[in-house]
């Protein structure tokens, strides 16, 4: 299913004159806050019962061709299939604030309030190079993303992007972040306040991250695109 689809955003990004407009596959890994609370304080059956309602707000704010799984736990995978990265963060604050806003209904009749956290990246991760990370590894850096909007407070959203640099062929990584509550640590800012900012990674959170990115990009200017 969704090897499928990566092949298309990578032929239209090598085309000779193409642009990739509305060619990105987008990877959101969606966990829902202290989940565990809810399995402990109402029990399964109301776990259960709000992972279906979160199932169903996903399928509202993303398009019935786009991909929805279940990624274990409490977490969703979303794939915003061919569409534009720079619409990533619009996205993912759109599903943060649908399950802010929604009251979830519990077996027992009672209603609960919830949030969740986003974490986001972009397939082709950089577009120059569409064939030089995998799908999967586009999903890992929406994973390592998710963890940091965790570490910042939950209810919140962050992406991690390309940050193409000075040096031809090499790439940096960049963050951008929103909530309701407040900015992630001071990277980024809220979507209602000034448009989300971007900046390198160089918070210890992200140590190993970069570590990661650095030794792909030197394992791939030795071997060459995979």
């Amino acid at each position: 299913m969704i090897a499928e689809d990566v092949e298309l955003p990578a032929r239209r990004r090598e085309a000779p004159g193409a642009t990739g407009a509305d060619s990105d596959l987008v990877f959101f890994l969606v966990d829902l806050d202290k989940f565990k609370s809810v399995n402990d304080t109402y029990g399964h059956a109301a776990g259960d019962a709000i992972l279906v309602s979160v199932a169903g707000l996903l399928r509202e704010a993303f398009r019935s061709s786009d991909h929805l799984v279940r990624w274990g736990g409490e977490e969703f995978l979303v794939v915003a299939r061919f569409v534009h990265r720079e619409n990533a963060e619009a996205m993912a604050e759109k599903l943060r604030s649908a399950v802010e806003r929604h009251a979830f209904p519990l077996p027992n009749g009672e209603t609960l309030a919830r949030t969740c956290s986003v974490g986001f990246a972009s397939f082709p991760f950089v577009p120059t190079r569409p064939r030089g990370a995998s799908w999967t590894d586009v999903v890992a850096l929406a994973d390592a993303a998710l963890y940091a909007a965790k570490a910042s407070g939950r209810n919140r959203w962050i992406g991690v992007e390309a940050a193409v640099d000075a040096a031809p062929g090499r790439a940096d990584l960049a963050v951008s972040g929103g909530s309701h509550g407040g900015c992630p640590a001071g990277r980024g800012a809220c979507p209602r306040e000034r448009p989300p900012g971007r900046r390198p990674l160089a918070l210890n959170r992200w140590a190993g991250l970069r570590r990661d990115w650095c030794r792909y990009q030197a394992d791939t200017t030795k071997s060459g695109p995979t």
